[in-house]
């Protein structure tokens, strides 16, 4: 069984922060912990500079990512009810088919108009460089409610999405904009393979763990 980078054992992680598969009846709590987690990410800040527009945003995003997960073949993961979420997609099923980017469009809509050509630079930008032709396991989204960070929830979910991928022996993709963050995705096996950016915007860093097994 795989270690964390709080020395337990992923199964008494899973354990301890309740790791379950996301129902509809948590949606208010998720995605009240998703703004949250990301209201001061440096990608989130440089697309949405009103707190009240980002805040808003970051719920409309988030909601249409879960949406689009559970529609079309990926896994939303939470623990303690709620406060931590994991949005990822298993081998073969990232990016969804087009009809899906339906809803994505629908969601911009909802988004301050200003901000909706740097959100369109910024997807358009992960995309193209999105790997190809390699099969992997993808996280999307990975995050925690502040208010019980360290309590071991990221840890439970992304060591989770390890283990899958460890037994099939693939590879896990993820994209990163908060430097902060490196450093524990490196404590699972993540390496930075390219920063990018779009103009005027923060970096974000493209991270691979490798097969395994």
């Amino acid at each position: 069984m795989p270690r964390t980078d709080e020395g337990f054992t992923l199964q008494m992680e899973i354990n301890s922060t309740g790791l379950r598969d996301y129902e509809a009846s948590d949606a208010s709590r998720v995605l009240d912990a998703l703004v949250a987690a990301f209201e001061e990410d440096p990608a989130f800040l440089h697309l949405f500079p009103s707190l009240s527009g980002r805040r808003r945003a970051l719920r409309w995003l988030h909601a249409t990512a879960i949406r689009t997960a559970m529609r079309n073949s990926g896994n939303v993961n939470i623990t303690g009810e709620g406060a931590g979420v994991c949005i990822w997609y298993p081998e073969g099923t990232f990016p969804p088919p087009n009809t899906a980017y339906l809803s994505l469009l629908g969601a911009l809509g909802h988004l301050p108009p200003s901000s909706i050509p740097r959100s369109l630079r910024a997807l358009f930008l992960l995309q193209s460089k999105h790997p190809k032709g390699m099969p992997h396991l993808y996280v999307e989204v990975l995050g925690v409610d502040p208010s019980v960070q360290r309590g071991g929830h990221g840890s439970s979910l992304l060591g989770n999405v390890c283990e899958q991928a460890d037994s099939g022996g693939l590879p896990v993709y993820l994209e990163t904009s908060k430097e902060t963050n490196l450093t524990y995705y490196s404590r699972f096996g993540f390496e930075v393979t390219e920063t990018v950016s779009v103009k005027n915007g923060p970096p974000y860093w493209l991270m691979l763990r490798e097969a395994r097994g």
